[in-house]
């Protein structure tokens, strides 16, 4: 009798390489979020042949949410990609849930790629409860297997690349890029920092330089201190906004981009037409454009240069 391994291998490849045309779905888990509950997963597909309804596999609900993702896979000469995601994010929903969670920095993404016909039967009427039905599905392909997957992949969000009314755009790193080596709760990165920008081990508490892609930031006057609603705000001026859900409050620096009179729809957290971020890439040379740094004050860079392989 074949094992377990076998079928599914079996099953894979005659979806893969088959005289049947079945759709692939890409299901995604972000999980282990800072200042997150631990049990809390967030768990979403794409949609695909206008599937718009969440949808369940190995016992899980996955929500649809709108995504673009590039990169993934391996490079001919074997080094390690660096992938990206671009979520959607209407009304700023991930912008908002993100901003006290230190924007899902150090996250892990969970990546697995099944074909529909592969879903749990709950997902096709009548599966578990109609005889009829059932047979009709079997008929059109339908063999429900938790275990049936193309790809199986984890990932960390690395960095935040772009953010804007209509999408959040993270690079996510493999975690063979960690080495598997820490001291005690820090990961050895030779070009991430992970302190928090503007918290007590960053240290920076300056007028904004650049935002996440470096960005930089030109002609900021003058510092208009917390933002308010009701003020009056001019292009160039910058404010900040206190995260107080952190075991460090810290500030989070906003630039005006075009003029307004503040309230809570055009609020810096939510609004990309009026404000942009001052915000760390979180590399060394985003370090550099802060501080100077020398032999006797080095650069608070949260990373490890020296570990990189040459």
């Amino acid at each position: 009798m074949p094992n377990k391994s076998a079928i599914k291998s079996q099953k894979i490849t005659s979806e893969l390489f088959g005289a049947v045309a079945v759709e692939p779905i890409e299901l995604y888990t972000i999980h282990s979020i800072e200042n997150e509950d631990s049990a809390r997963k967030i768990r979403f597909h794409g949609g695909i042949n206008e599937l718009r309804t969440p949808v369940t596999f190995g016992g899980q609900e996955y929500y649809y949410i709108p995504y673009e993702s590039s990169g993934f896979g391996s490079k001919a000469d074997g080094s390690v990609t660096r992938p990206s995601l671009k979520i959607i994010n209407i009304d700023g929903f991930v912008s908002t849930y993100a901003q006290d969670k230190n924007d899902l920095i150090g996250a892990k993404v969970k990546r697995m790629k099944t074909f529909l016909r592969f879903l749990d039967a709950e997902n096709f009427l009548g599966y578990n409860d109609d005889a009829a039905l059932k047979q009709e599905w079997v008929e059109k392909g339908i063999d429900p297997d938790p275990n049936a997957l193309i790809d199986n992949e984890e990932w960390i969000i690395g960095r935040k690349i772009n953010e804007n009314r209509f999408f959040v755009e993270y690079e996510l790193t493999s975690p063979v890029d960690l080495e598997n080596v820490s001291i005690p709760r820090r990961k050895v990165i030779n070009n991430y920092c992970f302190w928090k920008y503007r918290g007590p081990v960053c240290g920076y508490d300056g007028p904004p330089v650049a935002d996440a892609n470096d960005l930089q930031i030109n002609g900021p006057s003058t510092d208009k201190g917390l933002w308010e609603p009701g003020e009056a705000y001019a292009k160039d001026d910058y404010v900040h906004l206190i995260i107080e859900k952190e075991l460090h409050p810290r500030k989070v620096v906003y630039v005006c981009i075009n003029s307004n009179t503040a309230d809570i729809s055009n609020k810096p957290s939510v609004s990309t037409d009026f404000w942009m971020a001052d915000q760390c890439s979180k590399c060394l040379r985003a370090c550099k454009m802060r501080f100077e740094g020398d032999a006797e004050e080095p650069l608070p860079f949260g990373g490890f240069p020296g570990s990189r392989i040459y």
